[in-house]
Parts: structure tokens; C-alpha cells; sequence
């Protein structure tokens, strides 16, 4: 499983916002153009911390459904039920941290929307770029912790079937039978992440065994001989 935050980098790398350029004087004008991409740089920011966290909230609830499906050894189990409290703890992390970008954007967009009004505008756009700024790290964070509840589901399927080195290829497919690959790719990029095969038992249970590149997608051929 992948974030996609490829807006994130390009926030951060294209808009040029902790420059030395923003503190010179500039006239109103200009600082009323400023504010306008600080505002939408701001909320883009805030969008995109959203996106993780809810995609954390996915991956955490699909390594709890991988836990409660049951793991072959004991062992398995406690280190299964100690990745999925990882993935819910990092879900809970990125949640918070697109809260906090989401706070950041509003007080960018009402510093920005001061600039017109401001005896100061630049001064004004200045407390705007800060703001997007706070928005922008707080998205980072809700990134990092999304991708963190990624690599504790991915821990959780893996220990799962924590013993199962011996079975053989066909025994460890079995529950994964019959799979509706169409119906279960929910966005139809080719593959089914952790979160898209949690309403399919046998395949959340025994997704680690079929990941056979390990990150985190079941490509049409990883499932080869169980699809519909």
C-alpha cells in the first residue's frame, strides 16, 4: 500500500513558501497574489493530510480484521495483535496531524484574507506563509504516520501466517479462493490493497502470503489461479 502524496512534495518543492523572498517588501498587490496561492497551498495541504489519515484509518481497521481472522501459531498471534494496535496507534497519530493541518489552513486562510484590509499586508501575507507552512508539516506527519499503520498491517498479515513456511503452495491459498478482483479493487488501478481485501476474509488472512514483491498490493498475477 502506497500514499499518494505526490501534492505533498510538490507543496513543499514548488511553491517556494520558506524563502527569504517572502519576507522582502512587496507591494499590496502582490501580497494579495501571494495570499491567494498561500491560501490554496494551505488548503491543498490540509486535503492531502486528510487523505492519509483516512487512508491510516483503512489500513488500521484491515490489520485488525487480519488479527481477528486467527494466526496459525501462537507466537503469530501476539505478534499480530501487538501490529494491529501499531497500525490503530499510527491511525490515530495521522488523524490527529491532519487536524492540526486542517486548523493551520484555516488560520493561513484568515490571515490571507486580512492582506485586504491590513495596514501591513505583507506583514500579514508573512503570518499567512507561517500558517501554511504549520499546515504543510502537519501534513507531512499525517503521511508518515499513514505509512507507519502501513508497514504495522503489512507486519500484522505477515505474522498471521507466522509458521506456515512448510505448507505447501496450494494449501496456503485456499481461503483466498474465488476472489472477485473487479469487485474488491475498489479504486481499479490494478490492484488490491489491504484495506479493499478487508471484506474478504480468507484473502485479509492471507494476504502476506500472496504479496509475494511485499508492498502492501495483490496484482492480478499474485492471485493467478483464484480469480473469478
Amino acid at each position: 500500500m502506497q500514499i499518494r502524496h505526490a501534492l505533498t512534495i510538490a507543496l513543499i518543492a514548488g511553491l517556494g513558501l520558506a524563502t527569504p523572498a517572502v519576507a522582502q517588501m512587496q507591494s499590496k498587490t502582490e501580497a494579495k497574489v501571494d495570499a491567494t496561492a498561500t491560501v490554496k497551498a494551505a488548503t491543498d495541504a490540509a486535503e492531502v493530510a486528510r487523505e492519509a489519515a483516512d487512508q491510516a484509518q483503512d489500513t488500521a481497521e484491515a490489520a485488525a480484521a487480519m488479527r481477528n481472522s486467527g494466526s496459525i501459531t501462537a507466537t503469530g498471534a501476539v505478534k499480530a495483535d501487538a501490529n494491529a494496535q501499531a497500525a490503530s496507534a499510527a491511525s490515530v497519530q495521522a488523524n490527529a496531524a491532519a487536524n492540526q493541518a486542517v486548523t493551520a489552513a484555516q488560520v493561513a486562510t484568515g490571515a490571507a484574507g486580512s492582506v485586504n484590509s491590513s495596514v501591513n499586508p505583507v506583514a500579514t501575507q508573512v503570518d499567512a506563509v507561517a500558517a501554511t507552512r504549520e499546515a504543510q508539516a502537519a501534513t507531512n506527519a499525517a503521511v508518515a504516520a499513514s505509512e507507519r499503520a502501513t508497514d504495522a498491517a503489512n507486519a500484522t498479515s505477515a505474522a498471521t501466517v507466522e509458521g506456515a513456511a512448510g505448507m505447501s503452495a496450494t494449501g496456503m491459498s485456499d481461503m483466498a479462493l474465488m476472489v472477485d478482483f473487479a469487485s474488491l479493487d475498489g479504486n481499479r488501478d490494478g490492484a488490491i490493497t489491504m484495506s479493499e481485501a478487508r471484506s474478504h476474509a480468507g484473502l485479509t488472512a492471507n494476504f502476506a502470503l500472496h504479496d509475494a514483491d511485499k508492498n502492501g498490493r495483490l496484482s492480478k498475477a499474485e492471485l493467478q489461479g483464484h480469480t473469478k
